[in-house]
């Protein structure tokens, strides 16, 4: 059977769940309901001029805007990340998608998957208050001693989130 890019289009959309509206809303996220990745990326395989992509939200990104993002990371303005709504997609530099994510509350300045969470941040700096040591609060936490300074110094998890 030949290739169609239309058909391969339409597979794809039918993995992911539209709203009511049926048209794309900024209200409604539209969820991929494939195969996700450990972070809960849609997951597929989609050849787009010549180029595969795997990440569901960048294929729709692709589909909807007919350009590929290329070197760009396609990010979630809804922070839900099996999320397909194009106008919940917008393409930007790495930098910009982390910085994105700071803001948002999202994560520190560390990339990588992290020991501590707000609630985890909130309690180390309660036992501060009431007088444990910053090594207490590290054996706790299964963190260092230093990476306790930074938090009580405000360098690192500067803002809790509401």
């Amino acid at each position: 059977m030949p290739y169609d890019p239309r058909t391969q289009a339409a597979r794809f959309w039918k993995q992911v769940q539209r709203c009511e509206h049926g048209e794309p809303c900024q209200g409604c996220c539209w969820p991929w309901h494939g195969a996700q990745s450990e972070q809960g990326y849609g997951r597929t395989r989609f050849v787009l001029l010549g180029e595969e992509e795997t990440y569901a939200h960048r294929i729709a990104f692709a589909l909807w805007t007919k350009r590929l993002a290329g070197k760009k990371e396609v990010c979630h303005s809804c922070d839900n990340p099996p999320c397909c709504n194009p106008l919940h997609l917008w393409s930007g530099t790495h930098r910009a998608n982390h910085g994105d994510s700071r803001r948002k509350g999202r994560r520190s300045r560390q990339s990588h998957p992290q020991k501590l969470t707000w609630g985890k941040v909130r309690d180390a700096r309660r036992a501060w208050q009431q007088g444990q040591t910053q090594r207490e609060i590290a054996a706790t936490l299964g963190v260092s001693q230093p990476l306790v300074s930074m938090i009580l110094q405000g360098k690192i998890w500067k803002e809790l989130p509401q």
